[in-house]
């Protein structure tokens, strides 16, 4: 913004605020006659992002202004703008001399460029992922849907790939690329591919183009597999075939709780007899021989790339049943989170009371709704101050210690309250950064939707929200619990603080605090709503404070958890006045009596699958649901879902016994497709406990794996999963990534389910 239009604005602001006095009561508010939005199509033939904006006011004084981003406006007039695709929404603002205001608020959909649906060819096969012998690695190539566009193909280094045919080097206008083996590296190598058009053209240097969501194509380039899933389950006594490919010279196969470790020649499969129960994990080295007679699969390499298997053998595992989601099934629809930018990356769910779906996402700024098949999504109100000529959010959370944002990267739970009559709130958490090296810059937010309202037209924002501010900073909120009492002003609304942060790069294995964390309570009905509370002060002037000594109403109502590790997710147990909680990083189910204010923990079997970042969480306990007779919680990192029993005595279950187990908990571990799989969340259906596992590694070779199921609760010894939900649900987005299934949601007749897919930004719904 030039010198003059700094000072042209500041006199302007200056002389509405001066005038505000003076013309009180004596003007009629400004109207606003027409505002519209339209998508050009007319910059080429092949369409564009372009959006005409045009709008006709009166009564207004001076200027007027559009969110977002697009500033003061004379009071009549248009302007054209470059959004990318998506739902997106402007609102006009207009103001008079006494400054009463209209606004008005459009939406418009920008058409999105469908990714490229790749696949890549070794002369044989066409496939992606695909697998290719590092020993002999074959010529390939990567192809795509003809499109009148062109593509940008990231190589795995990062460069772009080059077309010598092109006028500028990095745009493809053929449908296939040639791939030379040789210049892979050992292991996963990623290609990303975008479709591009062209919007405004004036030389290769200066141009403007929309492109579409980035697909990847995958190639392997290594040893021997083992064949099938990676985690296998089997009960005692039984025997196993391990093959693998038959890429290399021999191989080497060994598991230390089988006392094996044994070269193999010839064919590509070794014979285990009479398995013992416990959990065997099986590690794969192709070989062949170095310079020094070691055995290698990277010559001259003395560490070997590994490939690895877990047999689970025991008795008290369930046996599983495959089936096709058309089996129970009659329908599987998909709701596209994608196309609205401010909902992020899709994690928890809901179905209402009334059969509408809710969503919120991890780096999100909205909550999404499904009505009768219609997805819309619902801004969250934050205050917008003047910075510069522009009206900018103010910015609550956390961004990785780059800088604080309005958007939230924790947004992990929403639930739902029901009123006397039936009144719907929906509930859910702002959470702020994970694990911040800044907490005192990272709050969190509690927020209520009030569902059956109606948004006043006339206000800039959805007047149906209502924003509580967690006291102080840091918290980092995830946890989210209803007390089920319907009279609104008796309810309490309980939330777990979880408070670790971070003192460096965890990729760099640096130390991770744990503040105490905390279980909180309040009453909604006796705090103000603070949805424009002005967090670019450092210390913002919230009216929500925690509870001092003797106070028990007005404020917020916080149980210290000494030494605990990441209070995560929670839920009020209403026969006992308990909250049950998970401590993700602690490996512990913990209980907090309300009446006796009373802490109990119950620590959690020896992890079967140690984390990637050990020092941090082992099982990583996670979700948590609960009926008559048992807590029921999954396990991130193990990838199971176990129960605990709420009729043992406490007393014995807070110690583990010399085999790493609890007396009270019983534990199932999931078969999983691969090694890249995490249990994630679940939900109670009658007498069906389901289960969601997540995939959130992008390069995953394991695109379309068992992700949804369900336990048999009266009998714990079944289970159903369902292996093609993803394939089928994938559609344009296959390529985008793997399905990554996170949140679950049943309704109350138990005929309708509801599912996230994180990294392909998807809502899918099964109905029987």
């Amino acid at each position: 913004m030039t010198t003059t239009q700094r000072i042209f604005t500041t006199i302007v602001i200056t002389t509405l605020v001066q005038l505000t006095t003076a013309n009180a009561g004596h003007a009629a508010p400004p109207v606003i006659n027409s505002f519209t939005a339209s998508l050009d199509l007319s910059v080429n033939a092949e369409g564009s992002n372009k959006v005409d904006l045009s709008w006709n006011t009166s009564g207004g004084y001076w200027l007027a202004y559009i969110y977002e981003d697009i500033g003061f406006q004379p009071l009549n007039g248009s302007t054209s703008v470059f959004p990318s695709a998506g739902i997106r929404r402007y609102t006009l603002v207009v103001n008079n001399a006494a400054l009463e205001t209209t606004t008005k608020t459009i939406e418009i959909e920008i058409p999105a460029l469908e990714p490229p649906q790749l696949t890549i060819s070794d002369g044989g096969q066409s496939a992606n992922p695909i697998t290719i012998d590092m020993f002999a690695p074959p010529p390939l190539t990567l192809s795509w849907d003809d499109r009148p566009s062109f593509v940008l193909i990231k190589k795995p280094d990062g460069s772009n790939a080059i077309n010598p045919s092109s006028d500028n080097e990095a745009f493809w206008s053929a449908t296939s690329y040639d791939i030379d083996p040789n210049d892979l590296q050992l292991g996963n190598n990623i290609f990303t591919v975008r479709y591009c058009i062209v919007t405004d053209f004036t030389s290769f240097e200066e141009m403007e183009f929309l492109c579409s969501a980035p697909a990847q194509a995958i190639v392997y380039k290594g040893p021997s597999r083992f064949d099938g899933r990676f985690r296998e389950v089997l009960t005692p006594g039984s025997d196993f075939t391990l093959t693998w490919g038959s890429t290399g010279h021999f191989w080497h196969i060994s598991s230390p709780s089988l006392g094996i470790a044994q070269f193999v020649s010839g064919p590509t499969s070794f014979q285990l007899t009479n398995l013992p129960a416990g959990i065997h994990d099986i590690t794969l080295v192709t070989c062949v021989l170095t310079s020094g007679g070691e055995c290698s699969n990277a010559p001259n390499v003395g560490d070997p790339i590994t490939d690895t298997k877990q047999l689970i053998v025991s008795s008290t595992q369930p046996s599983w049943t495959t089936r096709a989601w058309s089996d129970d099934f009659s329908s599987l629809n998909v709701h596209p989170s994608w196309k609205f930018g401010l909902h992020g990356l899709p994690l928890d769910t809901l179905i209402d009371s009334t059969n509408d779906i809710w969503s919120m996402g991890e780096f999100s700024q909205s909550i999404a709704h499904v009505d009768n098949g219609q997805m819309t999504s619902h801004e969250v109100p934050l205050l917008r101050v003047l910075q510069g000529s522009k009206f900018r959010k103010v910015a609550p959370f956390g961004g990785f210690g780059v800088a604080p944002t309005p958007i939230t990267i924790l947004g992990e739970r929403i639930i739902e309250s029901v009123g006397p009559n039936g009144e719907r709130y929906i509930w859910f958490t702002q959470g702020g950064e994970l694990l911040s090296k800044e907490p005192a810059t990272n709050h969190s937010r509690i927020g209520r939707f009030y569902a059956d309202g109606v948004d006043d037209p006339s206000t800039q924002d959805d007047d149906r929200f209502c924003m509580y501010n967690v006291p102080g900073s840091g918290n980092e909120v995830i946890g989210l619990a209803w007390d089920g009492n319907p009279d609104w002003l008796q309810t309490r609304i309980w939330f777990a603080e979880s408070q670790p942060s971070a003192t460096g790069s965890i990729a760099q294995g640096d130390i991770v605090t744990f503040p105490d964390g905390g279980i909180t309570s309040f009453a909604p009905s006796e705090l103000p709503c603070e949805n424009f509370l002005d967090y670019s002060q450092a210390q913002p002037n919230s009216a929500h404070q925690y509870c001092q000594s003797g106070q028990t109403t007005g404020c917020f109502q916080r149980v210290g958890l000494p030494n605990s590790f990441g209070p995560s997710h929670l839920i009020y147990d209403q026969v006992n006045d308990a909250i049950w909680f998970t401590e993700f990083y602690g490996d512990s189910l913990g209980r907090y009596d309300i009446i006796s204010d009373s802490i109990d923990r119950y620590p959690l079997p020896t992890s079967s699958r140690p984390g990637p970042i050990s020092f941090l969480y082992a099982s990583a306990i996670w979700q948590v649901r609960q009926d008559a007779n048992y807590v029921y919680f999954s396990e991130w990192q193990d990838a199971g879902v176990a129960r605990f029993d709420k009729s043992a005595p406490p007393n014995t279950c807070k110690t583990l016994d010399a085999n790493g187990n609890n007396p009270c908990i019983d534990e199932i571990h999931i078969p999983l497709g691969s090694n890249d799989m995490f249990g994630h969340s679940i939900e109670l259906s009658g007498n069906q406990l389901w289960f969601t596992l997540d995939n959130p590694v992008a390069s995953s070779l394991e695109r379309d794996g068992t992700l949804l199921g369900y336990i048999d609760t009266s009998s714990w010894q079944s289970g159903v999963l369902y292996t093609d939900v993803a394939a089928d649900s994938g559609g344009i987005r296959h390529s985008v990534g793997p399905a990554g299934f996170t949140g679950i949601s049943i309704n109350s007749a138990g005929n309708r389910i509801v599912v996230n897919e994180f990294l392909r930004q998807q809502i899918i719904e099964l109905v029987q």
